[in-house]
Parts: structure tokens; sequence; C-alpha cells
């Protein structure tokens, strides 16, 4: 029996579904739970896991792409992987110009993306081209969620980009640093990541 930290309702075994993400159309769930089979909508392509409480209320599980920025080139030479973790209100592409001057043959440098986005500025005006987009790692709701959630996606990339090191030769070690909400990040994935 898994217990959803978002919703709280317990999801038994054999309430497990895998699902296309494109089947559930737009995250809401108001779609009927529907045990054993797929809802087929549109597209599909990646898969997800999606958990019911044996209602029409659930958690999905997401295979996402997410946004990083890499500094510096991989290949042999590398001995250092920096795990660089951008603050509240950053996005990645910012970030990481900041580590320009820190660039070296011996070290790569990658800015994960946070999970979230929002609009930087006045929430009730328009959101155009020249409305600035910010990121945050969590927020109050769900807490715990998000946490598991970002520390997931940061054992990926980092394990993503050590085995490409691999292919190249190089075994370097991992160095994680985070600014303001970044350093908190950094923090918890260093304690509860692999």
């Amino acid at each position: 029996v898994a217990q959803s930290a978002r919703s709280g309702f317990k999801i038994q075994p054999e309430q497990r579904l895998r699902i296309a993400l494109s089947d559930i159309g737009p995250p809401s769930f108001g779609v009927e739970a529907v045990h054993g089979d797929a809802v087929q909508f549109v597209n599909g392509a990646a898969t997800s896991e999606c958990l019911f409480d044996g209602g029409n209320r659930g958690v999905l599980v997401l295979d996402l792409e997410v946004d990083l920025a890499r500094l510096g080139v991989p290949g042999p030479q590398v001995r250092e992987l920096w795990v660089a973790i951008h603050g509240y209100r950053q996005l990645a592409e910012r970030f990481i110009r900041r580590f320009h001057p820190l660039e070296a043959p011996h070290r790569l440098i990658v800015a994960p993306e946070a999970l979230n986005r929002f609009y930087v500025g006045d929430p009730s005006g328009r959101h155009g081209p020249e409305v600035k987009v910010g990121g945050t790692w969590m927020t109050r709701e769900a807490r715990e969620v998000e946490i598991a959630d970002y520390v997931r996606w940061l054992d990926r990339l980092t394990r993503s980009q050590l085995d490409e090191l691999a292919g190249h030769g190089a075994s370097p070690r991992v160095i994680g640093l985070g600014f303001s909400q970044g350093a908190h990040t950094a923090a918890r994935w260093s304690t509860l990541g692999s």
C-alpha cells in the first residue's frame, strides 16, 4: 500500500495503472478512473504511472523533459562535474552565465532547471513575451512530493552526465552548489539523493 503525500489518499497495489501521458488530457483529475484500461485521447507516446484512490482522484507520475544549461565540453579531460542549482525566480539559462569566469577545460558545469515555473511580476497583468519567467524548486503545496521530485530529477541528471563522461573515459568528482533556494535544494539533494 502506498500513500500519496500530495492528496493523502491510500493506493492499493492493484490500483496501479500504466497509461500514456496524453491519455489523461490536460492534468485535471476530473477524468474517471478506469482500472485496468487506458482512456484513449490523442497523440500518446510517453508513458506514466497513474495512481487512483478508487474514485476519480489520482496522482500522475510523469517522465518529464526538463531544461538544463551546460558550460564546458564533455571529454576525457573533465575531472569535476559541478551541479549548479539556481535560486528562486531564476532559470538555468540565465543562472549559468554567472559561471563563465569559472569555466575551465577540466570542469563541466550543469545548471538544472527547477520543475516549477511562474510569471515574475504582476500576476494580474498580461503575460506576453516581455514578461519574465522564473522557476522555483518547491512551494508549500505538496512540499514533500516536490522535494522527492527534484531529488529524483537531480539524481537522474547527474547520472546521465556521469554516464556521458564515462563514455569519454572521465570519472569526475561531483560538486553540488546552490544559490538562495538552490542552496536548500542542494542540501536536501545531498542528504536524500543517491
